[in-house]
Parts: structure tokens; C-alpha cells; sequence
């Protein structure tokens, strides 16, 4: 699951479709980054976001957090010297932590999903209803 926590959907939407899809089995990485350069609204969002996700059934230690700003490719594929508060990002999986300080590092430790092909086919489906405007 990857989640840009500033534009487009809101990471609650984004959490329960991932949830929804079987994320508890089949979903083992998450990487969830900020396009904020500020440590408190940093510190802000992961203070929320783990504590959203912590209540769906995700466990936030396993979830890679990085702040970065696309405008000016800080923290996207090398350090940036704009945010030297920021030390890195720490993922605890079973194998041991992974670490690393950049988006292009979190990805990179994504682990593909295990395929359970002795079982049936899961597809998970979403219904949103919605009010219907009146011409």
C-alpha cells in the first residue's frame, strides 16, 4: 500500500480499501510519505496515521514513513539536506528491521505478496453509493 498523505484520497479511504482487499494476509508493506518538509507536520501525520491504522488492525512499526517534497526531489531519491531532523525510516519484519532514509529506499524494500495458488480466487468488491443529482 502506498500513500501519498497530501493529495488525493485520504489515507482513512486508502486504509480500508487495502484492509478491505485482504490486507491483514496478503498486504505486507506500507509506505506512507509526506509531502512536508516541516517536522512538526511530519510528526503530526505519523502520530495520526499510525494511530488510524493501529485501530484497523496494521501494526504502524512495519510501516515506513518519509517525509519528502516532489517539487524539489528532497528525500525522494537522496537525503535532503532541507530536513536534518529527519534520521531515516525503520521497518520491523519478522526477517529483521530495514532501514533507510529516502521514498526510493522504502520502495525498494517493498517485499513482493505471497500467491496462495492452492486456494480459491479472492476478488475483493467495494459498492459506494452515493446521492443522485437531479437534472
Amino acid at each position: 500500500m502506498l500513500i501519498s498523505v497530501e493529495f488525493g484520497k485520504s489515507i482513512y479511504e486508502f486504509a480500508m480499501d487495502s484492509w478491505t482487499g485482504g490486507g491483514s494476509h496478503e498486504l505486507k508493506n506500507e509506505v506512507v510519505w509526506c509531502g512536508s518538509v516541516l517536522q512538526t507536520r511530519f510528526e503530526e501525520i505519523r502520530k495520526e496515521v499510525s494511530s488510524y491504522i493501529k485501530k484497523i488492525g496494521y501494526n504502524p512499526a512495519t510501516v515506513a514513513f518519509v517525509p519528502i517534497s516532489g517539487w524539489h526531489g528532497d528525500n525522494m531519491l537522496e537525503p535532503s539536506e532541507k530536513m536534518p531532523w529527519f534520521k531515516g525510516w525503520v521497518i520491523e519484519r519478522k526477517e529483521g528491521k530495514v532501514e533507510g532514509k529516502t521514498l526510493i529506499e522504502a520502495l525498494d524494500a517493498i517485499q513482493p505478496p505471497s500467491r496462495p495458488t492452492d486456494k480459491p480466487l479472492r476478488l475483493p468488491l467495494q459498492v459506494r453509493l452515493g446521492r443522485r443529482q437531479r437534472d
